[in-house]
């Protein structure tokens, strides 16, 4: 009944069309498709041509027009000196004819040699004039000789002048014409503008006007084939029973035709592409379909150990890795000890000293080749050809980030990209809190008895601080408070603590899609809140050097802030650090403006407070210089 809709469907889109049988409508629909894929290349060529002729023109002259111009002026000049030059050398011929034999036979007498050449000097001068200007002309044989001289130089540079002219015509000409089929191509995206459309203008409508479109036809033309596909099988629940090359591969073939692309963990692909092989005498071996799939896409790729995600690459052709290194690592559960004694026991690794094996084992571990510290991003950066900055490790990126405030990403880029990003979102100008803000709260770090770290006050203070400001931040985005706010900490301790005090105040932070997020940086990898909340946990009396173990956590933490980035934490912790670690990078964005001190009173330690005296919060130099004096 389905299939009898579909096809129905399918020919009432092209009325008047031979639509007797599926094959047909199939055949119309791949016309279509072919029809547009046509103009997709018709469309890109034409710009090219466009393009490469006005780089033409260019060499040529920034202005054509006034090129034009000189050019035709100076072949004017040389037109106007061969005409000359030619009417010299008739006359020449007729003064020669003319001439009175006896200067030709008495010319050997000086007077008679005298008066001869001035009269010949006066007939050059009267027909040549400038031309032969510095030229001591006085043998009257070789007079003719030098005109042609004279003559056959201005006939090339008159040549000359005609083919500049003729290719600058051919130029304008041919720009005019491809011009002119850029804008047809133009009107057919729909564009009536009167400024000539650009290539990255005329691609974004592409998109609307014929990618969309094919998308639309490819989906419904693979449909088509897919109903075709299982019209011919007899048997369905047999052919789902078969797992031999042929079966599978057909199967997913078939099912390619309607999603061409499949999502699956590393650990679920090999199991999916698994096959039965016939060995002989009723035999079979478990195997799998190598080099498969046209294309492996692995995303966050610098999150997935290497022996996890090997068997995955045996199966495809051509895989495309998309990661970074410089965000959360994977969580490497074998010591490099294990690795190494693995390595020696699969003879991957060899050597007769410590000291070799060592040096050996660091070159495999600095290919991201070890499951002690690797990584798939870490290996498909060096497999990878290409290295656009010598900088940056090899592969292709993506320079341009849209997702936070310019000051926000600022510290990511300073922090682990060499400033090589390119923001382009700008500046904060209406936010609701400061791009990079911070509240200071002296509370205290203390060890749970997993081991994990924990601040009450500083958890508490969060959640407090949130409940009084849940209706403003709704208000301002026009979202629930979960859409809005992302809290992250290093330490699963101080996750429950913040859960447990949200709680409190009515704040689900629960499983369920309605609740907010609070977790380590790993909870926000690849996702991004308008505000997120950092709790460092650690205070004044203690180092919190963990923080600064790894460049990627900050830079996890920082990236996932569209708006607003705020630590809630004791900010001595931050202040005392040197600029270089990821702590003091951080303190020195946070501290460059008093605007982004959060101002919340919330309650004091009580073993901090003595009779009489106030506690004061110091920052900078300055403040502290002003102490002491």
């Amino acid at each position: 009944m389905h299939c009898c809709f579909i096809w129905k469907r399918l020919k009432a889109a092209f009325p008047g069309k031979e639509c007797s049988s599926p094959e047909k409508v199939i055949e119309l629909l791949h016309g279509q498709l072919a029809a547009k894929s046509e103009q997709l290349i018709r469309l890109n060529a034409t710009w090219q041509t466009l393009s490469q002729i006005r780089a033409a023109r260019e060499l040529i002259a920034n202005d054509i027009e006034q090129y034009l111009d000189n050019l035709n002026k100076l072949l004017s000049g040389q037109e106007q000196k061969v005409t000359l030059l030619k009417s010299a050398k008739t006359e020449w011929k007729k003064y020669r004819a003319g001439e009175s034999l006896i200067y030709s036979l008495f010319s050997w007498l000086p007077a008679v040699r005298n008066k001869r050449q001035y009269q010949i000097q006066l007939f050059l001068e009267d027909k040549l004039g400038a031309l032969i200007a510095g030229n001591q002309w006085s043998d009257p044989e070789t007079i003719e000789r030098n005109i042609d001289g004279l003559l056959n130089s201005a006939e090339r540079e008159q040549t000359t002048y005609r083919q500049q002219i003729d290719s600058a015509h051919e130029i304008v000409l041919k720009e005019q014409q491809a011009v002119q089929e850029w804008q047809r191509l133009a009107f057919d995206l729909g564009y009536e503008g009167d400024e000539e459309l650009s290539f990255s203008q005329a691609d974004e409508l592409a998109d609307t006007q014929i990618r969309f479109p094919a998308f639309l036809l490819t989906t419904h033309y693979w449909e088509g084939r897919w109903l075709m596909d299982m019209a011919s099988i007899d048997d369905l629940q047999d052919e789902k029973k078969k797992k031999g090359a042929k079966g599978v591969t057909a199967r997913w073939q078939r099912r390619m035709k309607l999603t061409p692309c499949v999502v699956m963990t590393c650990y679920m692909l090999p199991g999916n592409m698994q096959i039965s092989e016939h060995k002989g005498q009723r035999k079979f071996e478990k195997s799998y379909l190598y080099d498969f799939a046209d294309l492996l896409i692995v995303d966050e790729a610098g999150q997935v150990l290497p022996e996890v995600a090997a068997a995955s690459f045996a199966l495809a052709k051509k895989a495309l890795v998309i990661g970074d290194t410089e965000q959360i690592p994977p969580i490497w559960s074998i010591a490099p000890a294990i690795d190494v004694g693995n390595m020696l026991a699969e003879k991957i690794l060899s050597g007769s000293t410590q000291e070799e094996i060592t040096e050996k084992y660091t070159a495999i571990a600095d290919l991201g080749k070890s499951a002690a510290s690797g990584s798939v991003m870490k290996i498909a950066q060096f497999a990878s050809r290409y290295q656009y900055d010598p900088e940056l490790a090899r592969g292709m990126y993506l320079y341009e980030h849209r997702r936070c405030y310019d000051n926000i990403i600022g510290y990511c880029n300073t922090l682990c990209y060499h400033g090589k990003l390119l923001p382009k979102r700008g500046r904060e100008e209406s936010n609701l809190m400061p791009a990079m803000g911070y509240l200071h709260i002296d509370g205290k770090g203390e060890l749970a008895s997993s081991g994990s770290r924990y601040n009450l006050l500083e958890a508490e203070t969060i959640a407090v601080w949130l409940a009084e400001n849940q209706q403003n931040i709704e208000a301002h985005y026009g979202k629930s408070l979960h859409e809005v706010v992302g809290i992250v900490t290093p330490f699963s301790a101080q996750v429950s603590t913040i859960k447990q005090v949200l709680g409190k105040q009515g704040i689900s932070t629960g499983t369920n899609e309605k609740s907010l997020t609070v977790g380590t940086v790993h909870s926000l990898q690849g996702a991004e809140r308008a505000i997120v909340i950092f709790s460092p946990v650690y205070s004044k009396h203690e180092d919190g050097g963990f923080i600064d173990s790894d460049n990627s956590m900050l830079n996890v933490a920082v990236s996932r802030a569209k708006d607003s980035f705020l630590v809630f934490g004791d900010m001595d912790l931050f202040e005392v650090q040197p600029a270089s670690s990821p702590r003091g990078l951080l303190a020195k964005y946070l501290f460059e403006s008093e605007k982004n001190a959060l101002s919340f009173d919330y309650k004091e330690r009580k073993d901090l407070k003595t009779a009489g005296t106030k506690i004061y919060t110091l920052h900078g130099v300055e403040q502290h210089e002003v102490y002491w004096q």
